[in-house]
């Protein structure tokens, strides 16, 4: 079990992590502990956005720490569709093309879809017209994925 935890504050939004991960096998059985996991990451270097994950740690053999490696270099080339404007974005604009980035990862590594699978992602941070840190969020399930939403509102403030 993973424990994240956000808190917003006027002057922006601190996100935490455990770091443990639990590798599962297709019956939803535990077979691997790692005490280390990057579970916190900064999405593109030198904006303010950050992320983190939890429930599955890897889509296929790749861990979520790699493969949102993977995405911080997609947001930044232009060539990539997940590439998004640094000068001119949105929290909810990352947090769509980040669900799309891992809705196409998981098609790569389960072309079938796979049962027991879930992994949640949230994206924090500020949009270039944000003067309140944002934090939106996501599932991917082994059949599909639920859309961004919001997990506060403007004026909200406090942990969740």
């Amino acid at each position: 079990m993973t424990i994240v935890v956000t808190v917003k504050v006027t002057d922006g939004m601190v996100i935490a992590s455990d770091s443990a991960t639990t590798f599962m096998d297709h019956n939803g059985i535990p077979v691997k502990v790692y005490n280390n996991a990057n579970k916190v990451f900064n999405l593109v270097k030198g904006l303010p956005i950050g992320s983190m994950t939890f429930g599955s740690g890897a889509v296929g053999t790749a861990s979520i720490a790699t493969l949102s490696k993977d995405l911080r270099i997609h947001f930044s080339n232009t060539e990539s569709p997940y590439y998004f404007d640094h000068a001119s974005f949105t929290i909810e604009e990352v947090a769509q093309k980040a669900r799309q980035f891992f809705l196409d990862r998981m098609a790569e590594s389960y072309p079938n879809g796979v049962e027991n699978y879930y992994m949640g992602y949230r994206i924090c941070g500020y949009g270039t017209q944000d003067a309140i840190a944002q934090g939106w969020e996501f599932a991917v399930r082994g059949d599909g994925s639920t859309e961004p939403s919001r997990f506060y509102e403007h004026e909200q403030y406090g942990p969740r």
